[in-house]
């Protein structure tokens, strides 16, 4: 499907669909559905309110970090994650900004941490699984904002580089935290092939177990399989 790289919002009163893979914020506006899932990297999602009205502003562009929030636009409600994946006329969009009643509820790009602009970077795409140091994990959980690349996924794109919001105060606070002072990443590239033949793993070091690497071979094997029967 290809992305207008337009701005569009859709307003409606919300909802809330749970079930076992996935919690989902939900509005119609019209014959539009707008499905937002929750639990991923923003608070400001948690927070959203059932029976209110939202203008939720949506960005039809693609991104190559799997960290970005979305919103799922298509024409009927999904049953899971993978429904919504296998419908043909479902749009992932970019998820910008969310308000009600004039209000901004969530932006993007303003840190949810320490309610500041943040950067526009344009950084790498890191493929492959990351296994994070203790460090990182750390900060992860409490300066969210600070990474300075992209999450790729297990299967190496196209694409080298791509934008995402990076809060300078997540950096610094990060870095004077008492358990980093320097992050490095291990994780493992991955060489895919079109029609998954020869899978392998290369540049994985020698901390990794090879649990770690059947995993993503797995995910390969999956991804090659699927585009085989496609």
């Amino acid at each position: 499907m290809r992305h207008s790289q337009e701005e569009h919002t859709y307003s409606g009163t919300g909802h809330y669909e749970e079930n076992d893979q996935t919690r989902w914020f939900v509005l119609r506006d019209g014959d539009v559905v707008v499905e937002i899932p929750l639990g991923r990297f923003d608070p400001e999602l948690v927070d959203l309110k059932a029976d209110a009205r939202y203008d939720v502003t949506v960005l039809d562009e693609n991104s190559e970090d799997l960290q970005t929030d979305i919103a799922i636009i298509g024409h009927r409600e999904h049953v899971d994650w993978n429904d919504a994946i296998d419908e043909a006329h479902s749009s992932f969009q970019q998820l910008p900004r969310i308000s009600t009643a004039g209000k901004v509820v969530f932006n993007r790009s303003i840190c949810s941490v320490h309610h500041i602009k943040m950067e526009k970077r344009n950084v790498e795409v890191a493929y492959g699984m990351l296994a994070h140091s203790k460090a990182e994990s750390y900060c992860s959980a409490h300066y969210p904002n600070f990474r300075d690349y992209a999450v790729g996924g297990c299967i190496v794109g196209d694409a080298k580089s791509t934008s995402i919001y990076v809060c300078p105060k997540c950096v610094e606070e990060c870095n004077n935290s008492q358990l980093s002072v320097r992050f490095t990443r291990s994780r493992i590239k991955l060489v895919m092939p079109l029609r998954g033949v020869g899978l392998k793993a290369t540049d994985v070091r020698r901390s990794e177990t090879a649990a770690t690497v059947l995993i993503c071979n797995w995910c390969r094997f999956i991804a090659a399989l699927q585009d085989c029967i496609v």
